[in-house]
C-alpha cells in the first residue's frame, strides 16, 4: 500500500466563512513516498480542486473566467512535507473587464487522496 498525504489549511479563515484565494495548505505524507507517488498525489489534489471550481461555475457561484494556479514547495524531508499555495488567474480565453467577475472559493478542506 502506498503512502497517504494529509492536507491541513494553514491560512486562517474567519469562523463561518468559506475562505478566498490565495489559499495555503500543508501536506504531510504518512510515510516515505515511493518514486512517482508525490507527483501522483499532487495531480489528484489539483484535479479535486479544479472539479470543485468547475462545480461552483455550474452552480453560478463564480464566474467561468478563472483558472487555479498551483505552487508546490517541499518544506521538509522527514516527514515528507509540502506547502501548497493556490491562487486564481484570469483565463486568457475570457476577456478581462467584461463586468464583475466572481472568483471561486477554495474547497475546504480538500479530501485526502487515497
Amino acid at each position: 500500500m502506498g503512502s497517504k498525504i494529509a492536507l491541513t489549511r494553514i491560512d486562517k479563515i474567519p469562523k463561518g466563512k468559506k475562505g478566498s484565494f490565495p489559499a495555503s495548505w500543508q501536506g504531510v505524507f504518512d510515510k516515505q513516498p515511493k518514486a512517482g507517488e508525490v507527483e501522483q498525489k499532487k495531480a489528484i489534489i489539483q484535479k479535486i480542486m479544479n472539479e470543485d471550481k468547475d462545480e461552483q461555475v455550474r452552480k453560478g457561484e463564480c464566474s467561468p473566467g478563472f483558472k487555479l494556479a498551483f505552487t508546490w514547495k517541499r518544506t521538509n524531508n522527514n516527514p515528507v512535507t509540502y506547502k501548497l499555495e493556490v491562487d486564481t488567474e484570469l483565463d486568457k480565453r475570457f476577456k478581462d473587464g467584461d463586468g464583475t467577475e466572481t472568483p471561486p472559493q477554495p474547497k475546504s478542506p480538500p479530501p485526502p487522496p487515497k
